[in-house]
């Protein structure tokens, strides 16, 4: 088993860099969710919900992330079926030259 020195010392340069970034981003969302533990009022249409600032940001994150998800998976899901069509149309064009000569 790899220890921990072995370990870091085989690590790139860069990969040393995400590590420590990673690690200070983490430290940094830590503070920030405690500094932000305080309940605030949710008001929906007919609600009002207590719930902490930090768990509000973080739900609001992951809709805004899963949304952009779906958008960029039906782009890529477009330019597939577009990629296909596009190679489809280029073997018809390369069979017809073909069978001209």
């Amino acid at each position: 088993m790899m220890r921990m020195k072995e370990y870091w010392d085989s690590l790139t340069t860069g990969k040393k860099a995400k590590l420590i970034f990673t690690f200070l981003l983490c430290v940094l969302v830590l503070v920030f969710a405690f500094q932000n533990w305080e309940a605030g009022q949710l008001r929906l249409v007919f609600y009002t919900i207590e719930i902490p600032i930090t768990l509000l940001i973080l739900i609001s994150i992951f809709i805004g992330y899963s949304l952009g998800l779906i958008y960029m998976q039906k782009k890529v899901m477009n330019k597939e079926k577009e990629i296909k069509e596009l190679k489809s149309k280029l073997k018809d064009f390369l069979t017809d030259q073909r069978d001209s000569l």
